[in-house]
């Protein structure tokens, strides 16, 4: 279903079925034909067939054989000079990874938002003086968004000025901001749906 609060609009995957990409197919063309390699063309096919059919089996295949999470040696080998941005740094494994990949020649800045997971994130790159970590998630803007839990399923963000009354609020900014007119080089994201606002967010 789409849930629809404050003009954000969420997408779960049991909408996600033959219709609603017949609805779609124009816009999911035009961004396969913006993918820039052969392999994300196929992940996004696979993916597509795998929200349809419910068989991820294609998909699977196309994420082995790498030494870590990323094939490091692709994303690396034409992005140049640059800032080295994960947004949803989780645990701080895959940007210590990169950072040891690249020599920790690259100025590297983390983002993760969920105290606990932040925590983890600085004690595992305390040592790396090239890594940056910083508690907030990526959106278009900087703003606090508070976690509005519609049942044990699902929930929303809902831009607020202040904590009171929430739960659970966080703070979070956007790429250009963090950037500061400085180029990135590597632009990592996996922050549960919030990808679209946080790539408005990087527009410059």
């Amino acid at each position: 279903y789409w849930l629809v609060e404050h003009g954000y609009l969420y997408l779960n995957h049991e909408t996600m079925n033959s219709v609603f990409l017949k609805q779609h197919f124009d816009q999911f063309k035009q961004t396969y034909e913006m993918l820039a390699d052969d392999l994300s063309k196929r992940v996004m096919t696979e993916y597509l067939y795998t929200c349809v059919c419910r068989d991820a089996s294609k998909l699977a295949q196309l994420g082995g054989g790498w030494d870590y999470e990323y094939d490091l040696e692709r994303l690396f080998c034409n992005c140049g000079n640059g800032l080295v941005i994960e947004c949803g740094a989780f645990d701080g494994k895959t940007i210590s990874q990169i950072s040891a990949f690249t020599k920790n020649n690259y100025e590297m800045i983390a983002l993760e938002c969920d105290q606990e997971n932040y925590r983890k994130c600085c004690e595992r790159v305390a040592k790396s003086p090239n890594i940056k970590v910083l508690k907030l998630g990526a959106w278009d803007k900087k703003v606090k968004l508070a976690i509005v839990q519609l049942n044990s399923a699902s929930s929303y963000l809902k831009e607020v000025d202040n904590c009171t009354g929430y739960k659970d609020v966080v703070e979070v900014t956007d790429v250009d901001s963090l950037a500061n007119s400085k180029r990135i080089a590597v632009l990592i994201m996996d922050i549960e749906g919030s990808e679209l606002k946080a790539l408005k967010g990087a527009q410059n």
